[in-house]
């Protein structure tokens, strides 16, 4: 049986109740129990448009199309948008680097304590140099009891780079 034939196989009533029930062509095809082939879509578009039934409902991929959710970033003040769903929801800042702005710097980061957010920070200064050779280009921390999460300054020591490896090898 032709394409055309198998369409007007139909009456008008259930072309609408399918069409209505669908969001795409294949969707109103299985729904009416027609059986063609994708490169027949477009006869089909055109027998409906013939029909005067409106198709505008329709989506690509036959899937209702996300909802936008228009927010507001707290960094930047920037309008953005994002899909209505749980990732989109959840979405706090228009970009990464507004969201790292926001809250992975200052009070905000997690390595905040006391005003100075590293280890790092609280010990090198401009008139650092290394604690064993007097180096003060390159600057390292070094826990002296080798626990990272010790970051009391009674534990920690400015070493350069060199006297940083030789006290992990062992070579002193």
């Amino acid at each position: 049986m032709r394409v055309k034939d198998k369409l007007k196989s139909k009456t008008y009533s259930e072309w609408q109740e399918a069409v209505a029930s669908s969001l795409s062509i294949k969707q109103t095809l299985v729904y009416l129990g027609i059986s063609v082939h994708t490169r027949s879509y477009p006869d089909v578009r055109e027998f409906l448009t013939s029909l005067n039934i409106s198709i505008e409902h329709f989506t690509i991929n036959g899937r209702p199309s996300a909802k936008i959710l228009e927010k507001l970033c707290p960094n930047c003040n920037k309008v953005y948008t994002v899909p209505d769903n749980k990732k989109g929801r959840n979405q706090q800042t228009c970009s990464t680097g507004c969201y790292n702005t926001l809250f992975r710097t200052g009070i905000n980061s997690p390595n905040y304590k006391t005003g100075i957010s590293s280890y790092r920070a609280k010990i090198i200064t401009d008139t650092s140099t290394c604690n064993r050779c007097g180096f003060a280009e390159v600057l390292e921390v070094h826990h002296k009891d080798r626990n990272r999460l010790n970051n009391s300054i009674d534990n920690l020591e400015i070493l350069c780079p060199n006297c940083h490896a030789m006290e992990h090898r062992g070579v002193a």
